[in-house]
């Protein structure tokens, strides 16, 4: 993918380190690196509040070091509305944040790429929804990469 696009429909997993992503890094990549190679894949990431909430601003500040500046960061957002330092954390992502996905509210901007019967239906509802001039985000909670790969390079072709 290269860094100039900026994309509409993004593509990406719940966390860029599952327990299941055999097969997709090489073997010996130390997991500090694993940002940095999982961006060059895919345009985004879905990070839970427990993950980012605890995050301090040193290890925010290498997330986006680590990664292309077209790269989105989608949050969920904290139960509690104020949490202490949420909008300073907030800040820190800057244009690179695509999302603070509160539930109800990001109005189908994150299609679950499981809850669709196959790939091809989500992409639909996805270019559908990005017709409205939304960036839209396909999280896989599963973390499947070889399916999340087919998207990307499909989407990528397309220019999406």
């Amino acid at each position: 993918m290269q860094d100039a696009h900026t994309y509409q429909i993004h593509i990406g997993a719940v966390g860029w380190n599952p327990d299941n992503a055999r097969g997709f890094y090489p073997d010996g990549l130390p997991p500090e690196w694993r940002l940095a190679y999982y961006n060059n894949f895919f345009s985004c990431v879905y990070l839970p509040y427990a993950v980012w909430g605890n995050a301090d601003a040193g290890t925010i500040r290498s997330w986006l070091d680590e990664s292309l500046s077209r790269f989105r960061f989608v949050l969920e957002a904290p139960a509690d509305k104020q949490a202490a330092g949420l909008r300073e954390k907030l800040a820190m992502f800057g244009e690179r944040l695509g999302l603070l996905d509160d539930t109800g509210a990001n109005s189908g901007q994150v299609l679950w790429l499981e809850d669709f019967p196959t790939p091809l239906a989500v992409v639909q509802r996805a270019r559908e929804r990005a017709a409205h001039n939304k960036q839209i985000f396909i999280i896989s909670r599963s973390a499947n990469f070889p399916v999340m790969e087919q998207l990307a390079e499909q989407l990528e072709a397309q220019h999406l």
